[in-house]
């Protein structure tokens, strides 16, 4: 094995000796550049936040309750010259079988917290993972979309005490 690669590296620094000095033209290929030019009609407050949904217990939510938190996105420096309407998109990990819910995850990394959690706009209505949320009117200057996070069992999983985390992604769209 030894004589295989100091033949090898032999014959590389025998090439690399012949072909300095000389220039090597090869054929070249294409290359696509894309871009994207946006029009912002705001911009975001506190683009990343955190939603403490405080301690509860187990037995709370296996006797049905439900917490629910409520949070919003901040927009400063909006003008509705540019757009009129905005809609957000939500998206995360989601729970196999559950649709809109998001997974969550055990601070320790070790448990599974069977827990999930599920989103509604301020007046309660739904909302779906990556659908836009209904319309917003844009204001002029600042504007707060109101959302609750509410904490579920997931089905055929056992809750487990403990701290977990969980990631809401959004987008917004103008329209």
């Amino acid at each position: 094995m030894k004589l295989l690669t100091l033949t090898l590296w032999g014959f590389c620094c025998l090439f690399s000796f012949m072909a300095k000095g000389k220039t090597v033209t090869t054929e070249g290929g294409d290359l696509t550049i894309k871009g994207r030019v946006i029009a912002q009609a705001c911009e975001i407050d506190n683009a990343d936040r955190d939603i403490d949904l405080k301690r509860f217990f187990v037995q709370e939510l296996a006797s049905g309750s439900r917490r629910t938190v409520p949070f919003s996105i901040h927009l400063k420096n909006c003008d509705n010259s540019i757009y009129q309407h905005l809609t957000v998109v939500f998206s995360g990990n989601e729970v196999p079988n559950q649709a809109d819910h998001i997974i969550t995850e055990s601070d320790d990394g070790e448990s599974d917290p069977g827990l999930g959690l599920t989103f509604t706009e301020g007046d309660d209505t739904p909302i779906r993972l990556n659908q836009p949320t209904k319309a917003h009117k844009i204001n002029q200057d600042t504007m707060a979309l109101k959302y609750k996070a509410t904490v579920v069992p997931i089905a055929g999983k056992t809750m487990m005490p403990g701290k977990f985390h969980a990631t809401l992604n959004y987008m917004i769209e103008y329209l």
